[in-house]
């Protein structure tokens, strides 16, 4: 089985369709689920094509990319936003919604006057490649670049339906995550 496939597995039905989708691909109503990761390989090389900002859209986006939205928009997002090491686990859940809930307020306030930069902001978003720096070996001088810990990568997982308790190792758990984004956004994996 290919490296992709087993990473297309992991995610869920849901996951697959807004792949395609954003991909401007129709995705048949009925289609089983090996039917969809085959249609997702098929079509990786297709790049994203049309972003329509949506709530639902905002919701799948990571804690990262939730972040450079609101930058993209103006908004400052300070420290305690960021992914930085040391936040208890409760407080990055808190760090999220918050997070979401100010780029939702933003969609609301300002999509119908604003909505080919909001669009054209996402499309970079989604589009781009993530590192995914650990705290642990890559998290050394520099926090503006910001660290994922393992809370962080469980709830990037969570947004592609991933169930992490399976996963052996913490290695791995990051190997899914880095595979699942950069998959989604550029139809590789690195």
């Amino acid at each position: 089985m290919s490296e992709i496939k087993s990473v297309l597995q992991k995610w869920s039905p849901e996951r697959l369709a807004l792949f395609l989708t954003l991909r401007g691909v129709e995705v048949p109503v009925g289609i089983t689920r090996d039917a969809l990761i085959d249609l997702a390989i098929e079509k990786r090389d297709v790049p994203i094509i049309y972003v329509k900002a949506s709530k639902t859209l905002f919701r799948e986006l990571t804690h990262e990319q939730l972040v450079l939205y609101l930058e993209a928009r103006g908004y400052v997002v300070l420290f305690k936003g960021k992914l930085v090491p040391g936040f208890p686990d409760a407080h990055i859940d808190f760090q999220e919604a918050e997070l979401l809930k100010g780029a939702i307020k933003d969609f609301e306030k300002n999509y119908s006057s604003d909505s080919e930069e909001i669009n054209f902001q996402l499309q970079k978003i989604l589009t781009r490649k993530y590192v995914l720096r650990s705290k642990s070996k890559d998290f050394v001088q520099n926090l503006t670049l910001g660290a994922y810990g393992t809370k962080n990568i469980e709830l990037l997982l969570a947004k592609f339906g991933v169930d992490y308790q399976p996963i052996s190792s913490q290695e791995d758990l990051w190997k899914v995550a880095r595979d699942s984004i950069n998959f989604f956004g550029t139809g590789e994996v690195y």
